[in-house]
């Protein structure tokens, strides 16, 4: 682990001197090999986040992939995740690889956090113009949330030392501008969390500030903030009143997008089970209203029982 850290470390120094055409070419070549899978199996492949939109770093930052295509193929996704898995061997940077059919994707494509959403141009420019709407302050939170969900443990250790810390410091500047957030988190990387989760906050409403992502808590606020870690436990969700119930909603509609994305990565009776959880605790959380939400969770489990392979 030490000499997996100081390898990256390295990288990161050594592709800060180099110029951009030529750090990128190692992911610009994963990305070729990547392509041309797609197209042998009818789907287009592109590269989103950080390589996409800005602030990727060589030896930092993955190259993650949206797997797009225009017609239902279970058959042709199936041989391109067993071929990704191949590739991923030979090009270890390769990171999320998200799986789209145009039919399904529309059909809950207004779950997807906006926020999320921009990070993927390629994707949205699919779907049109008009779906570059501006988050609701839940949703807003909602991101930071998830944002720091992945990022927790590079936080926890002080977001790292020397160029690896400032180029963390550059991704939550960005998150943090996003979101209509100033960025205030502290050089020395002290004390990032406790300062995202006021953020957090301020935007849901909610006091989050005593949360712990990992260690779930029986409050309002932690089944608000983290139901897809919560869900398991169906018989301790509250009702969730008004913020509450916003950011506990904006949260699950993530996961209905998210698990869309990864269904050919998942084992189908895990996220069958994951889904039913889902919907116990949404129906308990919310005495009334969120019925679009509803109805997408139980059309999400249709699809999953009837297993069609058009996703």
């Amino acid at each position: 682990m030490i000499l997996k850290e100081r390898f990256r470390r390295l990288s990161v120094r050594v592709g800060g001197v180099l110029p951009r055409v030529v750090s990128a070419a190692p992911y610009d070549l994963a990305l070729r090999f990547a392509r041309q899978i797609g197209e042998r199996n009818g789907a287009e492949v592109w590269c989103r986040n950080s390589f996409r939109i800005g602030g990727w770093t060589f030896g930092l930052s993955d190259l993650d992939l949206t797997i797009y295509s225009e017609r239902p193929n279970a058959r042709g996704f199936s041989e391109i995740r067993t071929k990704f898995i191949g590739l991923k061997r030979w090009f270890p940077w390769i990171g999320e690889v998200n799986f789209y059919t145009r039919s399904i994707a529309s059909r809950f494509l207004m779950n997807a956090n906006p926020l999320e959403l921009q990070r993927d141009p390629e994707l949205l420019a699919r779907f049109g113009l008009d779906l570059r709407r501006s988050p609701s302050d839940a949703e807003s939170a909602a991101f930071l949330l998830r944002m720091l969900e992945s990022d927790v443990l590079n936080l926890s250790a002080k977001a790292g030392a020397g160029s690896t810390k400032r180029l963390r410091k550059a991704k939550w500047v960005s998150h943090l501008t996003a979101c209509g957030r100033k960025f205030d988190l502290p050089d020395d990387g002290s004390d990032w969390i406790p300062r995202i989760l006021v953020h957090a906050s301020e935007l849901a409403s909610i006091d989050l500030t005593h949360l712990t992502v990992s260690a779930f808590q029986s409050t309002s606020a932690y089944w608000a903030a983290f139901p897809n870690r919560a869900c398991a436990r169906t018989l301790e969700v509250p009702a969730l009143p008004g913020p509450f119930a916003a950011l506990f909603n904006a949260q699950i509609a993530w996961e209905i997008w998210g698990l869309l994305g990864q269904l050919p990565n998942l084992e189908p009776r895990s996220v069958a089970r994951h889904l039913e959880n889902l919907k116990i605790v949404h129906d308990r959380a919310n005495q009334s209203g969120a019925d679009s939400l509803r109805k997408d969770l139980r059309e999400f489990s249709e699809l999953m029982n009837l297993n069609s392979g058009d996703r």
